[in-house]
């Protein structure tokens, strides 16, 4: 399980698409992903990109995160990285 947040504050959990990882969902969904490791063995996966591209703020990603984040987000369990 995934949640997605948006640059609007829209959060959805959803799945991973069948035959794919997180990284390459979120590679797809949001560009080339960064990761900023959370507490409680979480990560949110950004656009590394997303400031150079002046990407809006993302108020309820940067609450979570505790850090300015633009653009949409995906926040999961790190296991799911490897």
């Amino acid at each position: 399980m995934i949640t997605i947040i948006d640059v609007d504050g829209l959060c959805v959990e959803t799945e991973i698409p069948k035959g794919q990882n997180v990284v390459q969902y979120a590679n797809e969904m949001i560009g080339w992903v960064e990761p900023i490791y959370l507490p409680k063995k979480k990560v949110m996966l950004v656009d590394e990109e997303g400031k150079l591209k002046k990407l809006s703020v993302n108020v309820e990603a940067t609450k979570v995160a505790g850090q300015t984040v633009v653009g949409k987000v995906i926040i999961c369990d790190v296991r799911l990285l490897n």
